[in-house]
């Protein structure tokens, strides 16, 4: 109902009420903050009620991104594996005490690691990290392969995705971050579940501590639409990482390149 029905109908019922005496000035200006406020009400209710709903569909479009990122990034980690596994005779793999690492960094907010995607070609180079886009914060997987003709001392060399000649392939796992946050999205533990804590001031794990790491619990913080609602919400899981902490006798880990 319009304003303008509210004051016709309040007039017509003072005309019922009236008769031919007619319809005093305070009675019309009366009806006429009567069916303002009434319309007033009903537009602000409309219109909280329309802002509420853009906010829940945005709120359930970034959970449903939340949980489509974190199955991929389960199922990509599942396939940590050391280079050796996959590699017999890798020359310069040496890693630290000469064992093989799946994972080559480990720290809060970014984690790189080979994966095993069933190429031939021998394990990919994997990097997850939070990174900023157009002024908000989004997760990230950089796959790169490893450069032609380098197995068994598989190499991968830096470049700039989509460039020519370029090995590495990036998409988006997960938009709508709530990022900077006091929950670390990547936290490690080794075999006997406890978790692994960076010595001093160092961002991520040291290179004896990656030997050791068994499992991962991924934090994905999902941001609240603007400003809308009680805060974001956690969209949280813990992998184990099966062939991570495997000892094999080959010599292991090709140490990349900073990208």
């Amino acid at each position: 109902m319009t304003t303008m029905m509210m004051i016709r109908q309040l007039l017509a019922g003072l005309r019922r009420r009236h008769g031919d005496r007619g319809i005093t000035l305070v009675e019309i200006m009366t009806s006429t903050v009567l069916a303002a406020t009434l319309g007033g009400m009903v537009t602000m209710l409309v219109i909280s009620t329309q802002r509420q709903t853009a906010a829940g569909e945005i709120r359930m479009a970034d959970l449903d991104s939340a949980r489509v990122g974190m199955d991929a990034l389960t199922r990509v980690l599942r396939t940590a594996v050391q280079p050796a596994q996959l590699q017999v005779g890798c020359g310069s793999c040496i890693g630290p005490a000469s064992v093989s690492t799946a994972l080559t960094a480990a720290e809060g907010d970014r984690l790189q690691l080979f994966a095993n995607l069933g190429d031939p070609t021998g394990p990919f180079l994997i990097t997850f990290a939070a990174e900023e886009e157009n002024g908000k914060w989004v997760l990230t997987q950089k796959t790169q392969r490893p450069d032609v003709g380098s197995a068994p001392n598989f190499r991968y060399t830096p470049c700039i995705p989509k460039q020519a000649g370029c090995r590495i392939s990036v998409r988006t796992l997960v938009r709508g971050l709530d990022w900077p946050s006091p929950t670390p999205m990547f936290v490690y533990r080794d075999n006997a579940a406890d978790v692994l804590t960076p010595p001093g001031a160092r961002p991520g794990l040291t290179p004896d501590q990656l030997l050791i790491v068994d499992s991962i619990d991924i934090t994905l913080p999902v941001r609240t639409p603007n400003g809308v609602g009680a805060g974001g919400f956690l969209s949280a899981t813990r992998v184990t990482l099966p062939n991570a902490s495997t000892s094999v006798l080959a010599t292991a880990v090709p140490v990349p390149e900073p990208s």
